[in-house]
């Protein structure tokens, strides 16, 4: 078996992983335990007088978490070929941790549209990043891409605090309600 199809079988086998635990993350958020969740994030207080129990919930969610990335972290070598330190970074976690928060954390898609991002752009960077422009040659580095990251997510954070998928889900619904506003069917109720 040579090493490109030991890689897809490793992307097929990683696309289905993450497949069922999207699945399962979006029943979760539909279920009583998904609102018990919501309701500690927005507040503890709250939840608690609803008599949901914060410190059963907490560890239920750290344990979910920690199980999604014990997962990865099992699969990891798979894609990888070996382990090494180096792809553990402080600075490598951090950029994980700002596309996530730029993609919109509450949003299960947008996991995926952040690992597209965190795949593609540093792709074509290395591809297109260097050759000439009007006589001058460019060289666009690795470290643009960190830069334009940490701009994006500033700029995020005060344009658009639920993230792209938030703002993309909030126009595509503002948009079917005015849609539906216009010339849909309307039913009278008794």
């Amino acid at each position: 078996m040579d090493s490109s199809t030991h890689l897809m079988g490793a992307y097929v086998v990683l696309l289905g992983l993450f497949l069922a635990v999207a699945l399962l993350m979006v029943n979760l958020h539909d279920s009583g335990a998904g609102r018990r969740f919501r309701a500690i994030r927005d507040s503890e207080v709250a939840a608690t007088t609803m008599g949901v129990n914060l410190t059963r919930y907490k560890l239920l969610a750290f344990g979910m978490s920690a199980a999604i990335a014990g997962l990865g972290g099992a699969f990891y070598p798979l894609v990888a070929g070996s382990v090494s330190p180096q792809p553990f970074w402080l600075f490598t976690s951090l950029q994980f941790a700002a596309i996530a928060v730029l993609m919109g954390v509450r949003y299960v898609p947008a996991a995926a549209l952040g690992g597209v991002f965190m795949a593609v752009v540093p792709d074509v960077l290395t591809r297109f990043g260097h050759g000439t422009f009007m006589g001058h040659a460019y060289e666009i580095s690795y470290d643009w891409f960190q830069i334009a990251v940490g701009v994006l997510l500033i700029v995020q954070l005060i344009t658009l605090p639920d993230g792209v998928w938030g703002d993309l889900r909030h126009r595509v619904l503002h948009v079917r309600s005015a849609v539906g506003g216009l010339g849909g069917r309307k039913v009278k109720v008794a």
